[in-house]
């Protein structure tokens, strides 16, 4: 015979019941998306949790779309909620996501680009076995003027 009683299964299961459903409470958080919007740091600047990036292979897989296509995947992205796109002077993509987001509003969007700022010699990577060159990026809200005006 059990020395568990049914009045103490009882009463250890409304306990049980009582506690897991008060526990959950919590966890009933407002569920976060991708294309929230979010500060960016200390600047205040407002962008989508999910950057678009478009240097695969340093643009090559984007500029292998062609403009017609990258243009299809941009404005896809945009419609759904994708605000904050980067790119760099060293990807084959700037001037060919300034014509994709063209059609949008300035002010909609937000741009973030690397730029190279040393001019100095190339440093090997013990990694890749490849020369790279030397970045820094800059703050987002330094990098919009200018790529504004690349990427026309």
């Amino acid at each position: 015979m059990s020395l568990f009683t049914r009045r103490d299964f009882l009463k250890s299961s409304i306990a049980a019941g009582t506690l897991a459903g008060v526990g959950t409470t919590a966890l009933h958080a407002a569920p976060r998306s991708a294309t929230d919007t979010v500060t960016l740091g200390k600047c205040g600047l407002k962008v989508s949790r999910l950057a678009f990036g478009t240097g695969s292979d340093n643009g090559q897989v984007q500029a292998a779309l062609g403009q017609q296509e990258f243009n299809r995947l941009i404005h896809y992205a945009y419609d759904r909620g994708i605000r904050f796109f980067e790119t760099a002077e060293s990807y084959s993509t700037p001037a060919m996501l300034g014509e994709a987001l063209k059609p949008f509003p300035r002010e909609s969007y937000q741009l973030m680009t690397k730029v190279t700022t040393d001019p100095g010699p190339t440093r090997r990577s013990a990694s890749t076995r490849c020369a790279a060159p030397r970045r820094r990026n800059i703050s987002t809200s330094c990098c919009c003027t200018g790529n504004t005006r690349r990427t026309g």
